[in-house]
């Protein structure tokens, strides 16, 4: 599906915006806009503020997030594969069961997101916060976590191997398993090792 001719208008309107770096066009500011199951890979959504939007099942595979602001908004089942969240505003949103294979989250903020059950394989967390994040049952598999900040964040039945960076990661009160007293420092460090990670 893609979009209708007025948020087509708006998003065409965003592009030249970026591409003019804000000489011409116009910045996209639609708070609870709905995008959801909407086609938008070809979109380039930097800077963009959808703050409360449905991007619900939308196809944003390979788009430039880049500072984009975020924050509550639903993203459950969307496809994020390779898409570059790069100081993105993601606080409060749900993205549960979204795939962000080989995503980059650099410097993102990500506290209060729920991404239970979301596949992050590949993903690039550097610098990422996740503060009171729900990250059960997800699929971390080779992601990069050097200066990522996990703080009471719940990986209870989540798949975590092969990460890189692991000896700059900081990690406060980590829950591992249901009923598991929640780890933290070389403690969790440790247990991402056995774990695979």
């Amino acid at each position: 599906m893609t979009p209708g001719s007025e948020v087509a208008r708006r998003l065409a309107h965003h592009a030249e915006w970026v591409r003019s770096l804000g000489a011409a066009g116009k910045r996209l500011v639609a708070p609870g806009l709905d995008l959801a199951g909407q086609d938008l890979r070809t979109q380039n959504l930097s800077e963009v503020t959808l703050t409360d939007a449905n991007l619900s099942g939308a196809d944003l595979s390979g788009v430039s997030l880049y500072a984009a602001d975020l924050r509550g908004a639903r993203l459950d089942g969307c496809r994020l594969d390779g898409a570059r969240l790069g100081k993105a505003d993601l606080t409060r949103c749900s993205m549960a069961g979204a795939s962000a294979r080989d995503a980059e989250f650099y410097s993102a903020e990500l506290d209060r997101t729920v991404l239970r059950g979301a596949d992050l394989t590949g993903a690039r967390l550097a610098g990422a916060g996740f503060r009171d994040a729900d990250l059960r049952e997800s699929l971390l598999a080779g992601v990069d976590v050097a200066r990522a900040v996990l703080v009471r964040v719940d990986l209870t039945g989540a798949v975590v191997r092969a990460w890189e960076g692991v000896e700059l990661l900081q990690a406060t009160d980590v829950v591992v398993g249901a009923g598991a007293a929640p780890l933290s420092g070389d403690t969790f460090l440790d247990w991402v090792r056995r774990a695979g990670g």
